[in-house]
């Protein structure tokens, strides 16, 4: 049978050379003029895998199947994995036979369009493939910003891996918009958190990110919300606990905690939080009896106390703000301000509760006190004194407690009293100067023989010692005669301690009793300082050889320490040497404020601003300091900055801690009393001058500060009205029976008829508290069986 002409071609064409190139060329040609037969010689050659035209061929079927999408070349395709050269054939034809393994990221621009191909079998393997896709080829798919609900869009979001970011970012703003919440399922498969600050402290917590950001529960983002229903489902109670607390601190930020369902873990701060965010009737059924409330109340700040008063108030819960005035009436009351405690007692004055009301008054402020009692209407106190007591708040109105409050610190605390007492002559040498080294105060209470306090030990210029009665001047006793006198420390019970010794040595500490006197520790160095450190007689003392005498009143309990051990120089000049009481730490001064604590060893340095020349402790955590200036500046040991509180007022002879501040004298004999607790302490103005001022010593309760001068004088200068000015302001719950004492001293002296009425008054108050009390070590302890007077506790 004779072959036709396509059969001809398709036969010459497997030849090699030119002949075989032509036959392929007309049959090529034949085919594309629409030839079936010469179309057929094609792909029955692009199935012969040994044709030597098979790889032309199989292209050729490719290029017709992409333009025509006939079902037969199609499959034809598949049978034999033709493929199209260049993309984007070769990437639609690779997909229809699953062939996307080499496809790399110079690929992606083609994906969208495989994506909407005709052809389902492209379409699932495009679809397939950004599904798996990862690396670059991943970032490069989502760099073509795919379109929300395209089909690539929809296969990355299918992907196990995460977007890149900024994509990551984008899609958690866009699932914000999502009502049908498929975004945020997606998100939340995938796990990681957004880039951005303020999406990613949100999103770390939907996913669970480890560093958490607890602040961003409170955020207005409205992915918080989903954030804190997640935190709250997994159990992440630090974090809830740690958003609660910025809350409490922050008041505006609660609405978000009470949005989202935001509670401590801790159930005493729970109530508080519940309290703090307006909801009473929460925190009383979570503690019907307030006892929770009370446990955080005790260990909250100022800020979060006062808020929770006010709530409370405004409320109207009397339930709970007596549960706070009853657990510490002391602390609880201070805090409290003259409107809160006026509200507090109009809404008892409502229930007619007037013993309770009675109980406030003899709590607060005087000043408050006799604004109170003129809310009680026909009820008295039981007892006669309570009545007398009440008869004496009604016979003086809060103005003319006002106008004496003035008045007082116009009289006493503005102007405080001097007095001047000359040292009586030497016993040993009647023509000596009797000139004065040193002052040092006392510690002892007043005992039933010395009607008028403490003592003052004074050492004199002619070698020896005195002790007088600083409020009369009346010689106690002396000792001498000594080679030289330095400084000087009464460490109570009639022991006074005085460095003795010329500039050549020897030198030595010497016990100046009733009965005599005796060396108690030789010393190698000049002593230049002394301190009490304690009760019993306990002491501190510096000497220029670079020792730490430590000791007591017994005179084997004697403890010399090298002061290098604690990091102070060997050939440091030592200055002085300051001690708090109650604490174990002192204050040696040298080249700066080295801090050492003997019991344990430990020692730390502070080096001022200024050149210390003078030191002392304001309080257990703040030291004082003069430099070479005449400037006083304030150095708090638990970190912040210095404050200085006096400025250049000539070389100062002394520094000594003060009821509320700081005294010092000048050269010229000028005393400053600086009110550290003032805004501008700094602009305090001196007192009448004495001239050549030598020392300056402060009694324990700060009570008086004594002066002495090259003369022999001693300038006594009485600070008990000074202070009085500040007590008499303060609650009474918080004072204590010297107060009291304090009132009936300064009643001693003249007085405007006002102000006496203030004082009678506040002294028969503080008498009415304390009658039934005993004061040990100045802390009033109740002696059993008695009602000790607090809100609601008389009846």
């Amino acid at each position: 049978m004779r072959r036709t002409r396509t059969e001809r071609r398709v036969a010459a064409s497997a030849r090699h050379g030119r002949a075989g190139a032509r036959a392929w060329r007309r049959l090529v040609t034949a085919a594309a003029r629409g030839g079936a037969d010469a179309r057929d010689g094609v792909v029955r050659i692009a199935r012969t895998p040994g044709h030597p035209r098979n790889g032309d061929a199989k292209r050729l079927v490719a290029r017709w199947w992409l333009r025509e999408r006939d079902p037969g070349l199609r499959q034809v395709v598949r049978d034999t994995g033709a493929t199209a050269l260049a993309p984007p054939g070769r990437l639609v034809t690779q997909a229809l036979l699953n062939r996307t393994d080499g496809w790399d990221e110079q690929d992606v621009p083609w994906l969208p369009r495989l994506l909407g191909d005709r052809d389902p079998a492209v379409r699932e393997a495009a679809a397939a493939f950004c599904r798996t896709a990862r690396g670059a080829v991943l970032d490069a798919l989502w760099d073509t910003d795919p379109r929300p609900g395209s089909p690539l869009r929809d296969a990355l979001l299918a992907n196990a891996e995460p977007a890149p970011y900024p994509d990551l970012d984008a899609l958690w703003d866009e699932s914000v918009r999502d009502d049908s919440g498929a975004l945020r399922d997606v998100l939340l498969r995938w796990g990681r958190s957004a880039g951005g600050s303020r999406l990613a402290a949100v999103t770390s917590l939907i996913v669970g990110g480890p560093a958490a950001d607890p602040a961003a529960l409170l955020d207005a983002h409205p992915l918080a919300d989903l954030a804190a229903r997640r935190t709250i489902a997994r159990g992440d109670h630090e974090v809830v606990d740690a958003a609660c607390e910025r809350a409490m601190r922050e008041p505006e930020l609660l609405r978000f905690c009470r949005k989202r369902g935001l509670v401590p873990r801790d159930p005493a701060r729970r109530a508080l939080f519940f309290v703090l965010a307006g909801r009473p009737g929460q925190c009383r059924a979570l503690d019907p009896d307030g006892s929770l409330f009370a446990l955080a109340y005790a260990a909250a700040s100022p800020d979060e106390r006062a808020r929770a008063r006010k709530v409370l108030l405004a409320e109207g819960d009397l339930d709970l703000v007596r549960v706070i005035v009853r657990d510490d009436r002391r602390t609880n009351i201070a805090d409290m301000s003259h409107e809160e405690i006026a509200y507090f007692a109009e809404r008892l004055a409502d229930r007619r509760e007037w013993a309770e009301l009675w109980t406030l008054v003899l709590n607060v402020p005087v000043e408050s006190g006799t604004a109170l009692v003129r809310l009680i209407r026909d009820w008295r106190p039981r007892d006669g004194d309570g009545r007398r007591l009440f008869a004496q708040y009604l016979g003086m109105s809060p103005a003319a407690v006002r106008a004496a409050l003035r008045r007082l610190r116009e009289e006493q605390a503005g102007r405080p009293v001097q007095t001047e007492h000359k040292m009586p002559t030497g016993a040993h040498d009647l023509f000596a100067a009797p000139g004065i080294n040193d002052l040092s105060f006392s510690p002892d209470r007043s005992p039933p023989d010395r009607p008028h306090g403490v003592l003052l030990a004074v050492a004199t210029m002619d070698r020896g010692v005195r002790v007088i009665d600083p409020w009369v001047g009346r010689l106690a006793r002396r000792h001498g005669h000594f080679p030289t006198t330095g400084r000087i420390l009464d460490v109570g019970e009639g022991t006074v301690l005085v460095g003795v010794g010329r500039a050549g040595g020897p030198h030595r500490l010497v016990r100046c009793d009733p009965d005599g006197t005796r060396t108690a520790h030789p010393v190698a160095g000049l002593v230049t300082g002394l301190a009490r450190t304690g009760p019993g007689g306990a002491f501190a003392a510096v000497t220029a050889a670079g020792e730490l005498v430590l000791g007591s009143r017994g005179e084997r309990d004697v403890t010399v320490r090298d002061l290098r051990d604690f990091g102070v120089g060997p050939h440091t000049r030592l200055r002085a040497i300051a001690a708090h009481p109650g604490t174990n730490r002192l204050a040696v001064l040298g080249d700066a404020i080295h801090l050492i604590d003997p019991a344990d060893g430990t020692a730390e340095t502070v080096r001022p601003a200024g050149d210390a020349e003078l030191i002392t402790y304001a309080d257990a955590d703040t030291v004082a300091y003069a430099d070479s200036e005449g400037s006083i500046a304030l150095v708090p040991l638990r970190g912040g900055a210095e404050r200085r509180i006096l400025r250049k007022r000539g070389m100062l002879r002394n520094i000594a801690a003060i009821h509320r501040g700081i005294a010092t004298v000048d050269t010229h004999g000028c005393p400053f009393f600086i009110d550290i607790t003032r805004p501008d302490p700094e602009n305090t103005e001196p007192s009448v001058p004495y001239p050549h001022a030598i020392c300056l010593a402060a009694a324990p309760f700060g009570e008086m500060v004594a002066i002495g001068h090259n003369d022999g004088v001693v300038v006594v200068v009485d600070l008990r009205g000074r202070e009085l000015d500040d007590v008499v302001r303060r609650p009474l719950a918080g004072l204590l029976p010297r107060h009291a004492d304090l009132a009936a001293a300064v009643l001693e002296r003249p007085a405007a008829p006002h102000v006496r009425a203030l004082l009678e008054l506040f002294r028969a108050a503080l008498e009415h508290r304390f009658r039934f009390d005993v004061e040990v070590d100045g802390t009033v302890r109740p002696i059993a069986g008695d009602d000790d007077i607090g809100l609601g506790g008389e009846r």
